[in-house]
């Protein structure tokens, strides 16, 4: 294949290094070995296809979003393999003393030769990590921390900011921009409505990381409006901070339903109320916008609940 270059990173005790020292002299392809790497995710971000063991490698390939075969070197690495296949992350061989050169040959010019199968393998394997599994980790720990407070007036600003982010007007079925004095008057209003209620989430520091906003459309039935500070995004906090507040209005109020509408391109609040036992009730049409219409009713019988954390 003409232009074809391959770089063979191996660790700094491979046992073999003089035997593929001696294979890349014979061969016709440009072939470097490195040994020892230390910029691994320069090599994968430059590499359009990689082959590699079924180790935990593949996670750090996942990450930089590089197509890939992989083999089953061990068995604890057949999971692995068989899911990132499944999941269209990667190509799994099998187990490597099965696999025969002309199939790896084979499986790598597959993946060199469709462009658009390897731009989709490299969405599903960033679908699988996204680099903030640590902040998702820490979260769980101090999920039980997370606690609500009512909204007061000197959150004014505060939720004014959350709103006018740029990201959140996106979402929005309203994306035009909130003028200052608007919100003012706005906030005022929801602040003396007995039909509104608005809880700020606090983390264990007391630092405040999203609202919910609920405007009850009757006695039993509500509207839920929420949003995540943006130094608090994608740290898992939308589901328990919906499903917290969710409690405390069936606490507080008669209301029976609560009503989500959001857009159907929106699948990080999807995702977010769905792990806040939300269930999808249908399309409705909101300020001429398609919308996902998610509800949650109140848990019989004093039902215990529980949510998943994202």
């Amino acid at each position: 294949m003409d232009g074809l270059e391959a770089v063979v990173a191996v660790g700094a005790i491979n046992p073999h290094d003089e035997q593929l020292a001696a294979a890349i002299r014979k061969s016709p392809v440009q072939i470097r070995l490195a040994e020892a790497v230390a910029n691994m995710s320069e090599l994968m971000a430059w590499a359009d296809v990689a082959v590699s063991g079924a180790g935990s490698t593949c996670w750090e390939m996942a990450f930089m979003g590089l197509a890939g075969i992989v083999l089953v070197l061990a068995e604890n690495q057949n999971h692995v393999a068989r899911q990132l296949d499944s999941a269209g992350a990667a190509v799994n061989l099998g187990r490597f003393s099965d696999v025969s050169h002309s199939a790896i040959a084979e499986g790598v010019t597959r993946l060199l030769l469709n462009k658009e199968l390897r731009v989709q393998m490299s969405n599903r394997c960033q679908d699988l990590i996204d680099g903030r599994g640590a902040v998702r980790v820490v979260t769980m720990m101090r999920r039980a921390k997370l606690k609500l407070r009512r909204a007061r007036e000197g959150d004014c600003r505060m939720l004014w900011e959350w709103a006018s982010d740029a990201s959140v007007r996106a979402a929005a079925f309203s994306s035009a921009p909130i003028p200052w004095e608007d919100h003012v008057k706005w906030f005022a209003r929801k602040l003396c409505d007995p039909n509104c209620f608005i809880f700020i989430g606090l983390d264990d520091e007391n630092f405040p990381v999203g609202q919910v906003r609920f405007d009850m459309q009757s006695r039993y039935e509500a509207e839920i409006d929420v949003s995540i500070s943006g130094n608090s995004r994608g740290a898992g906090y939308g589901s328990l901070l919906i499903d917290m507040a969710v409690k405390e209005l069936f606490e507080i109020t008669p209301v029976q339903f609560v009503h989500a509408f959001i857009k159907l391109d929106n699948s990080g609040s999807i995702s977010a109320f769905r792990k806040a036992n939300f269930k999808h009730s249908g399309l409705k049409t909101v300020g001429r916008v398609a919308a996902g219409h998610y509800t949650r009713a109140r848990a019989s019988n004093n039902e215990i609940v529980n949510v998943e954390v994202e």
